[in-house]
């Protein structure tokens, strides 16, 4: 016998078990004697109603004559009445296999939730009396896995909290057809585990304790379901047959889902559009690399969505190097699209970003939103694993489109030959993505499909056309007004804008071309109120549509390797001279912003419209103000205009890079159908 060592001694019952007391004892008690001794009152309610274990693993006989009221605190009784049931079932399950040795752990567990209720001390010993007077739960369960044999004379009301009085029928239901799956192959042995499964369903009513009760005495005063259940075989087989069918008539049914307002908001992908750019910003992707990236996750988004809409076509059915998108289950099971859209193009955009936990953040009240809708489990995992399809189908694409080959070739070295490019001030940085020509477009038929004439040949003849234009952008460049200024800012779009302090250097990080018309693409559906699949839908054709302009116009550049103005003013006309705009580090021949604006605005006026006029404030979360346009054409060619301003490109580099740009719109308008 074990020493307690605090002030408390220990009392030795009839089974050989030991019990702990706070304050001395002045006499022993047995199972046998049933005795009242003068020690703490919740030790003598715990242990009047019998020895808990006389034997190994064997069930209680208890006491039940005139049980005493519970008294003292709410949460003190509640204890009192938990342990007594835990030993109850805790002695059950463990003479249930495979649980035995585990069933104090699984009946905390189970219990735990009983105990949650604010009724008061009178209610709490009021059931725990009714409890006990409704008959010994385990009678002749001393033996191998006998059932007990209740006592159903005038079962009494169950009264208390509704929790309890669930908890109290649970368990009886549950000590019953427990036994009775353990007779029945091949479920022998896992009774208990199964009934739990199977039964938890059936306490989520919100009835009140009269219907708890009348349900418990119905069900008591049918006789015992075991009654000749070793004998008989085949009853115990119809009787799980009955059993079965009651639970599937009592579980509730899932709720079915219905596409709503809320579950179909436009501003879902909007957000996470939204949250692209700022990880692409972040991440400081170069404007081709940023068009891919946009158009493989809102194409992901897209072919979710498409399926929401029965009249819309698949684009990546359309597109070069795609396999055939997985379809929905096609069993009628029920789908929730702006779910699958969701986590499509979250998962796609992991494999093309490397900030993924700022991704994470940035969406995650885009997923919280789709939470609220409280989906159905089987709705939400079908479809998670849906979109999980769907972001495969995609990676193949991506795997094989080029990119990852490109990384590896040789470093791009500049030709030393005047008139051919060379790296820029301030940093003279190394030339970006001169692989991109090798890129698989999603249209085009090749990278060079398009291709524009060639630009003037370097020249220092003040007669030649060369000269001629290297002046154009000198002398433009000493008279621009503030409006002229202010275009050229607010379609810079570089985005790593190095500055240089003395000894101090530090970046501005922006949104790139592509960035900007995708934020157009959302000022267009927002002011239209596009659903959630036009927006969808004009995403992903404004972003397809970068990517290939991106792969036509960086093919020209260098295949021409065309010398950019500050390097020809510098060297033929004046040393000291520096653009309004920081010369970004590629070849100058065509024009990257005028080819992606116009080819994009062409887009763009196919979805809404020729004369769709809207303010662009894209810029505003960079420190710039809003403009207004009144077309997509008029937008683009501002944005051409711009790179005159502000000093980055020759003439004949702006507008044979709206030809190009056009060229590459039209032919993807002509070529996708999209309803």
């Amino acid at each position: 016998m074990k020493k307690n060592e605090t002030a408390g001694t220990s009392l030795q019952t009839s089974a050989g078990t030991s019990l702990q007391t706070c304050t001395p004892i002045s006499a022993s008690l047995t199972h046998e004697q049933g005795a009242d001794v003068a020690f703490p009152r919740y030790v003598n309610i715990e242990y009047k109603f019998g020895d808990l274990n006389q034997q190994d693993h064997e069930l209680p006989t208890f006491q039940r004559q005139n049980p005493r009221p519970l008294k003292g605190s709410t949460w003190l009784n509640k204890a009192r009445f938990f342990f007594s049931i835990k030993r109850q079932v805790s002695a059950l399950i463990n003479n249930v296999l495979p649980f035995r040795g585990r069933g104090f752990w699984l009946t905390s567990t189970i219990l735990r939730s009983m105990f949650k209720s604010k009724s008061g001390t009178a209610r709490a010993s009021e059931t725990r009396e009714y409890w006990f007077k409704s008959g010994d739960l385990n009678q002749r369960n001393q033996q191998d896995h006998e059932l007990p044999t209740f006592q159903r004379q005038n079962p009494r009301p169950l009264k208390g909290s509704t929790w309890l009085n669930k908890a109290r029928f649970f368990f009886s239901i549950k000590r019953q057809v427990s036994a009775l799956i353990n007779n029945v192959l091949p479920f022998r042995g896992r009774g208990f585990w199964l009934t739990s499964t199977i039964l938890r369903s059936m306490f989520k009513s919100k009835s009140g304790p009269a219907r708890v009760s009348e349900t418990r005495e119905n069900w008591f005063k049918y006789g015992d379901l075991n009654q000749h259940i070793q004998r008989n075989h085949w009853i115990s087989q119809i009787a799980l047959f009955l059993f079965f069918t009651l639970i599937s008539s009592c579980t509730p049914t899932e709720k079915p889902y219905h596409p709503s307002p809320e579950s179909h908001d436009p501003q879902i992908v909007h957000d996470l559009s939204q949250a692209l750019t700022d990880v692409i910003v972040h991440d400081v992707f170069s404007p081709p690399v940023a068009a891919r990236i946009y158009a493989y996750t809102h194409l992901a988004a897209y072919e979710a969505l498409r399926w929401d809409k029965g009249t819309y076509p698949s684009l990546t059915a359309q597109l070069r190097g795609f396999s055939k998108i997985p379809e929905p289950q096609d069993d009628g099971a029920i789908h929730c699209f702006p779910l699958v859209a969701a986590h499509a193009f979250v998962g796609v955009s992991k494999m093309l970003v490397f900030s993924d936990t700022m991704l994470e953040r940035k969406v995650r009240p885009v997923f919280q939103k789709l939470a609220n809708l409280h989906l159905p489990k089987a709705v939400e995992a079908r479809s998670i694993a849906y979109a999980d399809k769907i972001v495969a189908a995609i990676a193949e694409r991506i795997k094989s489109d080029n990119y990852k080959e490109t990384r590896g070739f040789s470093r791009y070295t500049p030709k030393t030959a005047a008139g051919n490019w060379e790296q820029t001030p301030p940093d003279y940085m190394d030339a970006i993505e001169p692989h991109w020509r090798k890129i698989l477009p999603f249209i085009l038929d090749s990278a060079s499909q398009f291709k524009p004439i060639r630009p003037a040949p370097y020249s220092k003849d003040p007669a030649s056309p060369f000269f001629k234009d290297m002046m154009f952008v000198y002398t433009t460049s000493q008279t621009l007004t503030e409006e002229q200024k202010a275009i050229a800012n607010f379609w810079d779009c570089n985005p790593f804008v190095t500055h240089n302090e003395g000894h101090l250097m530090f970046a501005t990080k922006k949104i790139t071309p592509g960035g900007h018309w995708m934020g157009i693409a959302r000022i267009a559906c927002l002011k239209t109120k596009a659903d959630l699949f036009k927006s969808a839908q004009t995403y992903a054709l404004t972003a397809v549509t970068m990517n290939d302009a991106f792969i036509s116009c960086w093919d020209e550049k260098y295949r021409s390797e065309y010398v950019r103005p500050e390097t020809a003013i510098r060297n033929l006309k004046d040393p000291k001279w520096f653009p309004l705009l920081q010369t970004p580090p590629f070849p100058e021949y065509t024009s990257g912003h005028s080819v992606v604006s116009s080819a994009s605005a062409v887009v763009l006026t196919k979805l809404y419209g020729d004369s769709f006029a809207y303010v662009d404030s894209v810029e505003v979360n960079y420190g710039l103000p809003p403009r207004s346009f009144d077309s997509f054409a008029a937008a683009a060619s501002e944005a051409s205009r711009s790179r005159l301003y502000g000093g980055i490109h020759f003439l004949p580099a702006i507008e044979n890079g709206v030809k190009q740009g056009k060229a590459v719109g039209l032919f993807i308008v002509h070529t996708i159908i999209t309803q």
